[in-house]
């Protein structure tokens, strides 16, 4: 490789993690930590009126959410995106399995109630 575009790949990397860091600190100055059934986890919501709960997959998380939590609640609905436990800004409790074949593992017991945690009216 020429010594010219190995000084460009290193300054593109070096901007590129200073931007995935600068992104990553935005999201999470945008949320907030909270603990349901002794579980650390992490919430991002906006808005106010009927909630939409954003719940990730396997292997997702509440950042995947970012810009549709600001457009619901531009919409004049409240938003909320939390991190199931062991992904995002979540903790990983000990003695769960986190593995991709065991992914109903994840939400009962962790699994805030949005009635509880956020006061988000229950499904009918």
């Amino acid at each position: 490789m020429q010594p010219n575009r190995q000084a460009r790949l290193r300054n593109w990397a070096g901007s590129s993690r200073r931007e995935t860091d600068r992104v990553l600190a935005a999201h999470r100055a945008a949320g907030r930590p909270f603990t349901a059934a002794g579980a650390r986890s992490f919430v991002r919501e906006a808005g106010s009126g009927p909630a939409v709960v954003f719940v990730h997959g396997v292997w997702g998380a509440s950042f995947a959410y970012r810009k549709l939590v600001v457009n619901v609640a531009d919409r004049g609905m409240r938003a909320i995106a939390w991190d199931l436990p062991g992904f995002g800004f979540a903790g990983r409790p000990p003695g769960r399995d986190y593995s991709p074949g065991n992914p109903g593992a994840l939400y009962p017991p962790q699994m805030p109630s949005s009635h509880d945690e956020f006061g988000a009216v229950e499904p009918s």
